[in-house]
């Protein structure tokens, strides 16, 4: 194909713009150079006001997803990286009859994570225990801290609940959030299932 478009053939990796393209970005060290060279190209100001968290939550992001979660789609590019390995893994054992989700639940730290759609406060999430709300919810992604926040619960809500089952599970909401305290830690997965080893003298 080179010498069709009388181009000069080369092999993998190559520098393209600076940058190392071809490598095997799944090793630490591949990222390494790349780190130095937007470090070095930062200004004083620059480097002061831009977040090199935020800079590599991004990259991660567009890399395995956004929503972190388990339940989250398999994108095509996801072919190269572990996570998408763990999630074959887990659809596997779904279509099997184990669904590995029903093991785990959040434990709440900074309460970061969903509040409707993750399983941190008892056996069932929000999004099913508090169903009636969670179709009236304007921010389905809002997570467990923002939703303590709020001065007014029903604030973030299409319309304000009228009568029925909606109204039963506008007082629940309240008196469930009342137990939460947050801390400093990050949310967490814990495993629930408990196995019984049976010793046959």
């Amino acid at each position: 194909m080179a010498d069709y478009f009388g181009c000069l053939a080369n092999k993998l990796p190559f520098i393209y713009l600076g940058v190392k393209v071809g490598a095997n970005m799944g090793r630490i060290n591949s990222w390494i150079e790349v780190v130095q060279k937007v470090s070095n190209k930062l200004s004083k100001w620059e480097s002061k006001t831009v977040s090199m968290r935020g800079l590599w939550l991004n990259i991660i992001k567009s890399i395995h997803g956004s929503n972190r979660s388990f339940d989250q789609p398999i994108m095509s590019h996801f072919h190269v990286s572990v996570w998408s390995m763990v999630l074959k893994a887990v659809d596997n054992l779904k279509a099997k009859g184990v669904d590995l989700m029903e093991f785990c639940k959040k434990i709440i730290g900074n309460g970061f994570n969903s509040i409707w759609h993750d399983k941190w406060l008892g056996d069932v999430c929000f999004k099913v225990k508090l169903n009636k709300l969670f179709n009236i919810e304007l921010h389905k992604e809002v997570s467990v801290a923002h939703k303590l926040q709020d001065v007014d619960i029903v604030s973030f809500f299409r319309r304000c609940p009228r009568g029925g089952i909606k109204d039963f599970q506008l007082q629940d909401l309240p008196q469930l959030l009342s137990s939460v305290v947050l801390s400093s830690f990050c949310d967490r997965w814990s495993w629930t299932l408990k196995i019984r080893m049976v010793f046959f003298l």
